[in-house]
């Protein structure tokens, strides 16, 4: 099944076509990329992103994408999840 919807959310924030394609197989499998968890329905899992260069990241749980957006919004690194951290780093902080 293809998310249509997601997949127009994906280039709206700028992905190539294999991002797209990848963020539609994460999404199919019910994947986290970030805690791994699997099983997950479409409704537990976000397509992020970084909200001020529009730059797309992946797919989240709702749990790690709200992880991620406090530790944006407070900017405490030294107390952060270090893989929180890599992936704000690595996926476009």
């Amino acid at each position: 099944m293809t998310y249509k919807r997601d997949i127009q959310t994906a280039y709206r924030y700028k992905a190539t076509a294999d991002q797209a394609a990848q963020i539609n197989e994460l999404l199919q499998a019910g994947r986290c990329e970030l805690c791994k968890k699997t099983g997950l329905s479409r409704r537990d899992l976000a397509i992020e992103h970084n909200h001020k260069t529009g730059k797309l990241r992946g797919v989240t749980c709702f749990s790690c994408n709200t992880k991620i957006g406090i530790a944006e919004k407070r900017k405490n690194w030294d107390t952060c999840n270090l893989d929180i951290l890599d992936w704000i780093t690595y996926r476009g902080h």
